[in-house]
């Protein structure tokens, strides 16, 4: 691990997610109810007191989407408050276009903002297709709606529920997205789908059941996007948390304080197309397998950092990577009690055919593995490595006093209480190559695992939570993989 050139980033859209709804003096409270709006009401004289009645309305101005009239309907700095009940509008039966898709975009420091008051659920009226998000649109921000497959028709290719295509600064925020098993391959189902997009940010909601046949299903999907935060989600009962996939690139990509727990497939994956991707302090349980990079395009899959994350209980494998000369990093990651079968009961494991290749191995601990002589796995032809020969022959997990197998001491593992006990040898395993502690240092010690002080909230923040840090950490000084 080298320093000395930048090679991460800032965000500047998490700034903006965080602290850009400052909105202008011109900016709006809008009212939707479909108990007792009227539609006839104008922009400027809609309140809490006569509100439209559905919402089309303000997003296109016109409840009929196929005549919008953007002047009437919410502009950069408004926020729309959507009463309690369920809405619907036909799909539009493409891939790419949600059906509330508003007419206007926000700008910088001033997104539109659609927000659920109450319990609020979105739906497909008829036809298939997303149900909300943004096609050709920026500076738009969901928050508190909920969605569900099971109460519509699911599009016919690559179905998802909230899409960003060709879109910039989307926020989905404080939601639900419930899916339903599909029996094909090859569908790249998921709950949210970024394509084309940059700069956005997926908080704080809740996603389950996104299932079917084969590995294609996860709770967020990028294709070609760059620059996205995904934290503090709850991830259970599905394929996969995320998926950064394919297309052109899917650089920069933040996973962090997510709680990922019973999935049938990996909890985060990153590649073969994604760089410079960041994924740390993270909670997977009883799930096939915890994390993994994928690189087997060539130069793709490079110079990722999995860091501080904590994986428990998995039936197959803990980290899983491709093998090559494009190299990723994983440090300080706690992997305990990897059931594992026929052999599959190591640590780690790959696709290529003999090593580990360049990839980094560091201040890990491993606990409770099938067998220590079973410890490396490689799937393409199999060959199993024991814990020894991956310290001493492959030169992995081999910085003294790092690289052991211990109990890390959980608080009470029993009731998925993963922070660490006073006497765990897991407290002063790690190296902070993140600056996680926000200190300005990253050569110091800290923790190995998902908890760093303790008091972090892995999973959805609540408003008693005080101790969440949401501001998005000071750029590391250059870090390369190599």
């Amino acid at each position: 691990m080298k320093k000395g050139r930048k090679n991460f980033w800032l965000l500047g859209l998490i700034v903006f997610a965080i602290f850009g709804w400052a909105g202008s003096s011109e900016a709006k409270t809008l009212y939707v109810d479909g108990s007792v709006g009227n539609d006839s009401v104008t922009y400027a004289n809609n309140s809490s007191l006569i509100p439209w009645r559905t919402l089309g309305r303000a997003l296109w101005g016109n409840a009929n989407k196929s005549t919008p009239n953007s002047s009437e309907a919410a502009v950069a700095g408004d926020t729309v408050l959507v009463a309690m009940g369920t809405y619907s509008y036909a799909g539009s039966d493409r891939r790419y276009e949600p059906a509330f898709n508003p007419v206007n975009s926000g700008t910088p420091g001033n997104p539109i903002v659609f927000k659920a008051s109450g319990v609020v659920h979105l739906t497909l009226s008829s036809g298939t297709g997303p149900v909300f998000g943004a096609n050709s649109k920026n500076y738009i921000t969901w928050d508190g709606f909920i969605t569900d497959e099971n109460d519509h028709n699911v599009y016919d290719g690559e179905p998802t529920l909230g899409a960003a295509w060709g879109s910039n600064y989307i926020i989905f925020q404080n939601s639900t997205f419930i899916g339903k098993n599909l029996p094909e391959d090859g569908r790249n189902h998921s709950a949210i789908r970024f394509e084309g997009s940059t700069n956005s940010r997926v908080y704080n909601n809740v996603f389950r059941g996104f299932t079917g046949t084969g590995e294609n299903h996860a709770d967020v999907y990028l294709y070609s996007s760059d620059d996205i935060l995904v934290e503090h989600n709850e991830h259970r009962d599905g394929n996969g948390a995320v998926w950064a996939k394919g297309g052109a690139s899917n650089d920069r990509f933040i996973f962090r304080y997510n709680l990922v727990y019973n999935m049938a497939g990996f909890g985060a994956r990153l590649g073969p197309i994604s760089r410079d991707g960041r994924v740390y302090q993270n909670v997977i349980y009883n799930s096939l397998a915890g994390l993994r990079n994928d690189s087997w395009l060539g130069i793709e899959g490079s110079d990722n950092i999995f860091a501080n994350n904590t994986v428990v209980n998995s039936t197959l494998i803990g980290m899983h990577m491709h093998c090559n000369d494009y190299p990723s990093a994983f440090y300080n990651n706690i992997v305990a009690d990897i059931s594992g079968d026929s052999g599959f009961g190591g640590a780690t494991g790959s696709w290529c055919t003999d090593t580990p290749g360049a990839n980094i191995f560091e201040h890990n601990l491993y606990y409770g593995l099938l067998s220590t002589d079973q410890f490396w796995y490689t799937q393409g032809t199999p060959d199993r490595r024991s814990f020894a020969y991956w310290q001493g022959t492959w030169g992995k997990d081999s910085v003294s006093p790092v690289g052991r197998i211990a109990d890390p001491l959980f608080v009470n593992k029993a009731a998925r209480n993963y922070r660490l006990q006073s006497g765990s040898p897991a407290l002063t395993l790690g190296v902070d190559i993140l600056d996680l502690d926000n200190d300005g240092q990253t050569n110091d010690t800290v923790p190995a695992g998902a908890y760093i002080t303790g008091n972090e909230v892995i999973g959805i923040v609540t408003s008693s939570d005080t101790t969440s840090d949401t501001t998005p950490p000071a750029a590391p000084t250059g870090l390369s993989v190599n």
